[in-house]
């Protein structure tokens, strides 16, 4: 079987339902699982900016994909400064100011810290996270070994490595970046 492929940053979609994104253009799309447009919630990753339909009654889409480079219009949910991340607001399919571990969809590069439904100009990017947890490692620097020489010294630190791995998998699971097995 052939696979289709875009090297276009614009795509037409169908819609998942009929007439469900008529007027819905600069908002933020995801995918269902059957592959059609539908209107961002957060549940699946936004993928597109949704430009416009030939006509209201035409169930295909034409959309700008996310992470082709350039800039794409969008429409912000709040007050946003110039040059911050922003993250796509899953109520609305707009877009605020990325907080930390929130997936990201871009650079705001419009001028002004403008207001909630404004039409901002965004640098895109590939859903991307935030990451900047910050854990303090409990293991040493591999001066244990040495400094204790006995099989109650080595085990303290190896429970040590563990607590560490275990915290840094927790980091890594709370920003969506590994899935629980």
């Amino acid at each position: 079987m052939k696979i289709t492929v875009t090297d276009s940053p614009y795509i037409s979609l169908e819609e998942n339902v009929a007439g469900a994104l008529t007027g819905k253009d600069d908002l933020l799309l995801s995918l269902s699982n059957t592959g059609k447009a539908v209107l961002y919630t957060g549940a699946a990753p936004a993928v597109a900016v949704m430009i416009g339909k030939n006509s209201p009654d035409d169930t295909v889409v034409r959309a700008r994909l996310l992470g082709k480079g350039g800039t794409v219009r969008m429409i912000q949910s709040a007050a946003i400064v110039p040059g911050s991340l922003v993250k796509g607001v899953a109520a609305s399919a707009r877009v605020a100011t990325a907080d930390a571990g929130a997936k990201a969809v871009g650079y705001k590069l419009s001028p002004g810290n403008g207001a909630a439904g404004d039409v901002i100009e965004v640098i895109d990017i590939a859903e991307r996270t935030a990451v900047p947890a910050v854990y303090a490692l409990q293991s040493t620097n591999g001066t244990a070994g040495a400094a204790s020489a006995n099989l109650a010294g080595l085990a303290a630190e190896a429970e040590k490595i563990g607590d560490d791995v275990r915290a840094i998998y927790a980091l890594l699971l709370a920003a969506g970046l590994v899935v629980a097995a």
